[in-house]
């Protein structure tokens, strides 16, 4: 049985589903900023296009069953909210709807990403778009098929569904909870970790620095050291 994350996220469905259409998105966002640090990277379907590309790019995932997927970015296998690389970066990535959790949680991957970004850098964050209700359907990515069922959205914005993976003969099913935010909400959680919302664009949200850094603000780099590719 193939490997499956803390989360329930299948590493077979994350190693086969394609970059596109997000990889030209992220691209436009990142332009030619060179640090990138990719934050629940997954297999390295974003990290990895970008390390090739010339950028320097950090990829971490709590899975050591994903990162171990990772060929290009250097590779980090620890939790988010752990996380102390003692760099900055030009560019943080929170995509795959991280910023959809849960109040607690969403609030630490951003503090992660907020003390690991340089003064003048940008955090590009997807979020599910609050403009589209979540519906069941089904969808074609590769060689990946995806089924969302089991929707239940009566505690909105808090919806709660399942998603349905199938790869070849292999299916698995993974039950999510996410938090729908406006972007008045939006704004507010970028706010309290001190970032500033710059633009959003339907489910894309882009966010600077509210202010530089002090100097004992700068990370220390204690953390998850041993775990980094170099």
């Amino acid at each position: 049985m193939t490997a499956v994350t803390p989360d329930g996220s299948p590493v077979e469905v994350y190693r086969r589903l394609p970059a596109e259409p997000e990889l030209s998105i992220v691209r436009r966002y990142v332009g030619s900023r060179r640090r990138v640090l990719d934050l629940g990277a997954g297999a390295g379907r974003i990290a990895d296009p970008l390390a090739e590309a010339g950028h320097d790019v950090v990829a971490v995932d709590e899975s050591p069953e994903m990162v171990a997927c990772i060929e290009h970015a250097r590779r980090v296998a620890g939790r988010i909210e752990q996380l102390d690389l003692g760099e900055m970066f030009d560019v943080v990535l929170l995509l795959s709807h991280l910023i959809n959790s849960l109040p607690e949680q969403r609030t630490v991957v951003l503090h992660a990403a907020a003390r690991h970004l340089d003064d003048s850098g940008i955090v590009v964050a997807q979020r599910h778009d609050p403009a589209r209700r979540i519906q069941e359907g089904r969808a074609q990515l590769g060689d990946v098929e995806i089924t969302l069922g089991q929707i239940d959205d009566t505690r909105w914005p808090i919806v709660d569904a399942v998603t349905t993976y199938r790869v070849d003969t292999s299916s698995w099913k993974q039950s999510w909870t996410a938090e729908i935010l406006d972007d008045a909400a939006t704004t507010a959680a970028f706010d309290a970790v001190g970032l500033s919302v710059q633009s959003v664009d339907g489910p894309w949200v882009v966010a600077g620095r509210m202010f530089p850094l002090r100097p004992q603000q700068v990370v220390t780099g204690r953390l998850l050291r041993d775990n980094v590719d170099e």
